[in-house]
């Protein structure tokens, strides 16, 4: 009697089930949604490594066996980029010999043993889970042809080649603080780690599970230690069971090309966050082509972060391992100079196209060259993406003496964005090291305009003291080195001090800076500080109710600023008109007026200025009930409305010596005339 063969239960090859598993619901949904579409289904789950790419596969898998009554298979791939055809002929047999096929039924030629794997499992609902795979061609050796089937690939690289078999993408990101530290407390028991030293064990570990895991292992068998004398998990010379954690992404920095390595390397060496693109390609000394192949292979082990085209950093957990790797071989010792200046020069250009008002401390730093941005409202979409980097570079650079005069320069360029943006207490740190920088370099014109910038930033948040201390050295350094920029400034920057602290009139009020201000300006040929102040006179004026003066100013200088373009000046001037023009009677005319200049700021992207506008054209629309006045739309008999086509204003008791025409003025600006 022949004996019959005894069919085996569906085999489950998986390893067990993580014992915790944090914060993944999201991606484990992910998997249900892949995992119902009809048809076959194969998922890559990928990350850099200890991201939990297998605890998510295994808890997933574990969790729905009950999906694949035809079993679960599981395989390790080789450790490394490549399997030979002859490993892949080895992890079929034991799939074969798991599906209850005999040793000596299983076919010996090379390549037949895949294609009887997929014919024994045609139909069968079941699933696979290729742990670790390192190329798109060695999974699709291995891949079966089931409708029923699922199979999921956990892997470093995002294998993009295997989309043409209909693979889903689903890349694991780091642990939410929230959940980064719940893994940690759950992990530690029942150690109880104070709060502080959690919160420095997490930063350092970056949301990464497995330094998370690794370092609350550590604080169990060492629960007396504290977060200042624990060494960080990617320790080079770690020792024992976590020995591996320092060369955990080896096997993926080793996948990439010689070249991309460099790199890999110089991202390490720069601060952390979102970088231009074209600036890296200028401090690397490459072309942006060449540097956009190497992204790339990068990304496709899931070393880079692109949030868009035009923004890369590489991904936090990968960059004290790019660093530690930078240090050691020794190249591109001088990149943070050489991304410093090239972060330095955009900034430069894009600060002049939004404020070009205010000559630079050298004049070598004026000089055109080729244009950068195509409008001003390009120069300012690009400063929203990558202020981050240059507050980033900045930090670091102050740490760094050799580049001194290079902090303090970035700081100078900074001043066109910053009046458009107000940001005022990351403008008043980058002004604070700037200013230590430029003592260090000892060049007292750069440190009395760092104490100018950061005086007005002061002053405008109300730390009227603070500014004044500065004012009070920058007027020091302006009378020791008869700088006429800087002495024309402090006599602005008094009158602004006299006017927060209530003092308008008198010989040390606001008005007699102003007029000092004004004359000062004029006297060192900056027609547009002149007009600045008296533009801020007229304020004064209306505040003590002389507006006939007032509204003689503000005529004149809203023609001076729309000749030279300036328009976040042309509008401080023409918010205070139209306040007047509105209140005798002329409210549609001031509407008319300042939509227009609206329109202006929004096609250079002022904030400040939009802001300014709105605030004011809201301010004009008439409550319920209100009336125009009757027979007030001129003043003391003269009219208030503003043409919408400004002429060339007529010589006033402040220029009539023959000053400089306003339309010949734009290139005038007061180098330190801060608004």
């Amino acid at each position: 009697m022949t004996a019959r063969r005894t069919v085996p239960r569906a085999p489950v090859q998986l390893p067990p089930s993580p014992t915790l598993l944090v914060g993944r619901d999201a991606d484990l949904a992910r998997l249900d949604e892949i995992a119902d579409r009809p048809g076959p289904r194969l998922v890559v789950v990928s990350g850099v490594a200890g991201i939990g790419k297998t605890a998510v596969a295994l808890r997933w898998l574990h969790d729905r066996r009950s999906r694949f009554p035809g079993g679960i298979l599981h395989a390790r791939l080789a450790p490394g980029p490549e399997i030979s055809d002859a490993e892949t002929d080895v992890l079929l047999h034991g799939f074969l010999c798991a599906l209850g096929v005999p040793p000596g039924e299983i076919l010996e030629a090379p390549g037949q043993r895949a294609g009887q794997f997929r014919a024994l499992t045609d139909g069968r609902a079941f699933a696979v889970l290729l742990d670790h795979a390192w190329r798109s061609e060695d999974v699709r050796a291995l891949l079966p042809s089931s409708e029923r089937a699922v199979v999921v690939v956990t892997s470093q690289s995002q294998l993009p080649a295997l989309v043409l078999d209909g693979a889903e993408q689903l890349v694991l990101s780091p642990l939410s603080p929230d959940h980064a530290r719940e893994l940690f407390v759950r992990r530690a028991r029942p150690v109880d780690v104070a709060p502080a030293d959690v919160d420095a064990v997490l930063q350092r570990c970056g949301g990464l599970p497995l330094s998370v895991s690794i370092e609350a292992a550590r604080w169990r068998t060492r629960p007396h230690r504290s977060a200042r004398t624990a060494a960080p998990p990617d320790t080079p010379w770690q020792t024992g069971d976590f020995a591996t954690m320092a060369s955990v992404y080896d096997s993926a920095y080793q996948s990439v090309p010689d070249p991309v390595r460099r790199y890999y390397r110089g991202l390490g060496r720069l601060p952390f966050t979102y970088h231009d693109p074209d600036v890296l390609a200028e401090a690397f000394n490459c072309t942006i082509k060449e540097l956009q192949k190497a992204f790339e292979s990068l990304a496709e082990v899931n070393f880079l972060d692109e949030p868009h085209e035009n923004a890369v950093a590489l991904v936090g957990m990968v960059r004290p391992d790019a660093r530690r790797r930078a240090d050691a071989s020794g190249e591109d010792a001088d990149l943070l100079l050489r991304y410093i200046r090239a972060l330095a020069a955009r900034v430069s250009a894009g600060s002049k196209d939004v404020h070009s008002f205010r000559p630079r401390l050298e004049p070598d730093a004026d000089t055109d060259g080729p244009a950068v941005f195509a409008t001003p409202g390009d120069a300012m979409q690009w400063w929203h993406r990558h202020r981050e980097a240059v507050y980033a570079v900045a930090a670091e650079a102050a740490a760094d003496e050799s580049l001194n005069e290079d902090l303090w320069r970035l700081a100078e360029a900074v001043w066109g964005f910053f009046l458009h943006l107000r940001d005022y207490d990351r403008f008043r740190e980058l002004c604070l090291a700037g200013l230590e920088a430029a003592r260090q370099c000892r060049n007292p014109t750069a440190e009395a305009l760092m104490h100018l910038q950061a005086g007005f930033a002061d002053s405008e948040q109300g730390r009227l003291d603070d500014a004044l201390a500065h004012l009070e050295a920058a007027q020091e350094i302006g009378e020791r080195e008869q700088s006429g920029p800087i002495l024309a400034t402090c006599c602005s920057r008094r009158a602004r001090d006299a006017r927060a602290r209530g003092r308008l009139e008198g010989p040390d009020g606001a008005l007699a800076w102003y007029e000092r201000s004004i004359e000062k300006h004029f006297e060192i040929g900056r027609p547009r500080g002149a007009h600045m102040g008296r533009r801020r006179r007229a304020e004064v004026l209306i505040m003590l109710g002389r507006e006939n003066e007032a509204w003689r100013e503000l005529i004149e200088v809203a023609r001076y600023m729309e000749a030279i373009g300036d328009v976040a000046q042309l509008a401080k001037a023409l918010v205070p008109f139209a306040d007047m023009q509105a209140r005798h009677g002329e409210r549609d005319a001031a509407r008319d007026r300042l939509q227009e200049v609206l329109a202006q700021a929004e096609n250079i992207q002022s904030a400040e200025t939009e802001e300014l506008l709105r605030t004011a054209l809201a301010a004009l629309e008439p409550a319920a009930g209100d009336t125009a006045p009757d027979d007030t739309s001129t003043h003391d008999g003269q009219d208030v409305s503003l043409p919408a086509g400004l002429q060339q204003p007529a010589a006033s008791h402040q220029d009539a010596d023959n000053r400089p025409a306003a339309a010949t003025d734009a290139e005038d600006c007061a180098r330190n005339e801060n608004r």
